[in-house]
């Protein structure tokens, strides 16, 4: 199990953070092509703010392809969202799914994204855009292991706190959809 805190910064500048935190140092970690399936139960829903999705990657920075079934537990909700996440990496994507069928998953979203990633003080800066019918605008998530940290790269790279959002993909998909 690893922990996670992020936010997504829903900003019109994102190639200028990027550009910033590249000339600051960043470094390249991945640049991803993904099929995500979020994953749902029609008759016994996963709770609000968890949730669980396989992810098919392509990554062409690191030359890797892997596919995960991963579970986000929310566990705290202050500034940064927070979860106890839970992965593991499986191989037959038909298998997969016909398992999750059986215990009575049978919502299965699939839309695309591509990710670039870097590593810049202490986070993890993730910059996605997903299948524009899925969710209509780039934004960038960073995660932190703390809230100091959060604080210490909002200052240094001067980001509106008001474009700042803790809210799932889930949650802000729902706000746009409107």
């Amino acid at each position: 199990m690893e922990k996670e805190l992020e936010v997504k910064v829903l900003s019109k500048n994102l190639d200028k953070i990027k550009k910033d935190i590249i000339s600051k140092g960043a470094k390249i970690l991945a640049h991803e092509y993904q099929d995500n399936i979020l994953i749902d139960s029609s008759a016994n829903p996963i709770k609000d703010l968890d949730y669980m999705r396989i992810r098919i990657l392509e990554d062409s920075y690191q030359n890797i392809s892997r596919k995960e079934l991963t579970y986000k537990k929310r566990v705290a909700d202050k500034l940064v969202r927070s979860y106890d996440e839970y992965t593991v990496i499986f191989d037959d994507l038909e298998n997969m799914k016909a398992i999750l069928q059986l215990l009575g998953f049978d919502i299965f979203e699939a839309t695309k994204k591509e990710r670039e990633s870097f590593a810049y003080k202490n986070a993890r800066f993730d910059f996605d855009s997903w299948d524009k019918e899925f969710f209509p605008f780039p934004y960038l998530e960073i995660e932190v292991k703390n809230e100091d940290d959060l604080d210490s790269i909002i200052e240094d790279l001067k980001l509106d706190r008001n474009e700042i959002s803790r809210k799932s993909i889930k949650e802000l998909k729902e706000i746009f959809s409107k």
